[in-house]
């Protein structure tokens, strides 16, 4: 069951980051509605001056309001921040959706590593066929009597 929420939670995560920025305010006004709702049972609930604002403003609606609002808005800005931070390291676009880009740059890795794959297997060439020391004696890397010692020794 946690391994599932953890799982959960981190496939929100991903999604979030995908999003394009009108998707992440509308995610981000859930969280933060979310959040607001916990600060304020946890504040209210238990007549808590949580960072001593009511005593350096006084007890009236600015005061309060700082107390209330702000807390549960920087989880909120923290994320926004580190999606746009992530983004531009990438090189991508901050505002907009990026999940066909990300798939692209999916596909170009995998493309690449099955293109330096492929260059590794012709370069394992199995030596101890006829038929690569015949090519290298056409293309003129060895001699004849080269080509002609290894095809004694592998026959």
């Amino acid at each position: 069951m946690r391994v599932e929420s953890i799982n959960e939670g981190r496939e929100i995560g991903k999604q979030i980051n995908k999003a394009s920025v009108g998707q992440r305010i509308a995610s981000y006004i859930v969280g933060y509605a979310f959040l607001f709702v916990v600060w304020f049972v946890i504040v209210i609930g238990n007549d808590l001056d949580p960072f001593g604002l009511f005593a350096i403003f006084g007890n009236n609606i600015f005061s309060g309001s700082i107390t209330l609002f702000i807390p549960p808005l920087l989880p909120v800005i923290l994320k926004e921040w580190l999606v746009r931070i992530d983004r531009r390291s990438q090189g991508l676009n901050v505002y907009g959706d990026i999940s066909e880009e990300l798939e692209q740059m999916e596909v170009d890795r995998v493309m690449a590593m099955e293109e330096s794959g492929r260059a590794k297997a012709q370069d394992s060439v199995n030596k101890n066929s006829i038929e690569y020391w015949f090519e290298l004696k056409e293309k003129g890397a060895i001699t004849e009597a080269e080509y002609e010692t290894k095809k004694s020794e592998l026959l």
